[in-house]
């Protein structure tokens, strides 16, 4: 322990304080905010324009096929060749 105290990371680190809890957080969030507010992030995400998934499909070049095409493809060759299943899934199906 007394290592780690005494690195260079913890530098003007006031233990005591720590161990009593009484330092005061950086952050306070938003605490009495409706569950679903967003203040706790900073305006510049919060203003950003939010576009429909719906609008993404087929977006990009021609020669490309739609997006959610691409995203199957991807998922279904990062999988490829995989045949792994957790200890007892097989027997959990009977098989």
């Amino acid at each position: 322990m007394q290592d780690v105290i005494n690195h260079s990371f913890f530098t003007g680190i006031d233990w005591k304080l720590l161990h009593d809890k009484r330092y005061q957080p950086p952050f306070q969030p938003c605490r009495d905010q409706d569950i679903v507010s967003a203040d706790n992030f900073e305006a510049e995400f919060r203003d950003l324009k939010v576009t429909p998934s719906e609008d993404l499909i087929g977006l990009g070049d021609a020669s490309e096929p739609p997006i959610e095409t691409r995203q199957h493809r991807l998922a279904s060759d990062t999988f490829a060749g995989f045949s792994f299943q957790p200890e007892g899934a097989l027997s959990s199906r009977g098989l």
